[in-house]
């Protein structure tokens, strides 16, 4: 299985580090902090046997980031310990996937 994610900027990790903080300390979930998992956005789960196409794949979208723009617009909360925030669907996005 492999996963496309995107990771944030400095200022919006911050932000989002803080939170993570924070909800650590009033649920006694420490596993991203413990884990040193830096606030991300899971896009994609991809499961195949070639990894070399996965791999080509992966280094054309590489050549080309976009920087843009993502409006989380919920949170929710799935299994016992995954909390996530939902984004609006733009063209941004729609580029990446």
């Amino acid at each position: 299985m492999y996963l496309v994610t995107l990771y944030f900027d400095e200022k919006t990790n911050r932000i989002l580090q803080r939170y993570i903080d924070k909800i650590a300390e009033k649920t006694g979930n420490y596993f991203m902090t413990e884990h040193h998992v830096p606030p991300h956005m899971t896009i994609s789960q991809i499961e195949s046997n070639d990894e070399e196409m996965l791999i080509s794949k992966m280094r054309k979208m590489q050549k080309s980031p976009e920087a843009g723009k993502i409006d989380f617009v919920s949170v929710g909360l799935f299994l016992p310990y995954v909390l996530y925030v939902s984004s609006v669907y733009n063209r941004g996005l729609h580029a990446i996937a």
